[in-house]
């Protein structure tokens, strides 16, 4: 199938589809403001706000989370949704905050939100150990996708030929990189680990398509 005779949906359609919703969950909150509605709303608004680069989008669903915990501050699911609005402003100590929040009021472990902010701060090794259970947990395509942007970020590159995930350095082969301890190794010497990671990878996201 060429990505022509993909199944999409227009894109017009698609964000009347999202107008149309978040109005609905407009209307809703105002009458009952609700965890439930209330973060369905914030993530209409932080998609929408993503697609049309819409600031006001994302100050609005800024505003409901800090209202969400403000009324309902020992309810885990109001600090789970201030901590996608406070990532969204690249507030990332606060939302790890947050989600350190979550656990302590004994919700499940978020662990993709804190693996999205781990992979925006940089912290890329960090990033990729929680894709990377989590894509064994459930090899799924959101999953597996997730696991293989975090090595994309980190320069490596996963191409897949018969079955076989194949890694390269990327643009950074030879490249001394800095941290905050000291010098980092060339990433050219790096590939070990990654590529015991994603070896696995390309058979599962042949069984997850």
């Amino acid at each position: 199938m060429t990505q022509a005779e993909l199944p999409t949906t227009d894109g017009a359609l698609a964000l009347g589809n999202l107008d149309a919703e978040i109005a609905g969950l407009e209307r809703d909150v105002a009458k009952d403001p609700s965890l439930d509605r209330a973060g369905a709303l914030v993530e209409g608004l932080a998609s929408r706000g993503q697609f049309l680069g819409r600031l006001a989008d994302y100050e609005r669903a800024a505003a409901l989370a800090d209202a969400a915990v403000a009324r309902s501050g020992n309810d885990a699911r109001a600090y789970a949704m201030r901590a996608k609005a406070r990532a969204i402003f690249h507030r990332f100590g606060d939302a790890r905050a947050d989600l350190d929040r979550v656990e302590a009021l004994g919700a499940p472990a978020p662990l993709a939100q804190r693996a999205a902010i781990l992979q925006a701060e940089g912290r890329y090794d960090e990033a990729l150990t929680i894709r990377h259970r989590l894509s064994e947990q459930k090899a799924d395509l959101s999953s597996l996708a997730s696991e293989a942007s975090v090595l994309a970020d980190m320069g490596e590159s996963v191409a897949v030929r018969s079955g076989v995930a194949l890694v390269s350095a990327g643009p950074h082969v030879g490249e001394n990189r800095k941290t905050d301890a000291g010098p980092r190794a060339p990433r050219g010497r790096m590939l070990a680990r990654p590529w015991v990671r994603t070896r696995g990878l390309a058979p599962r996201l042949a069984v997850a398509g």
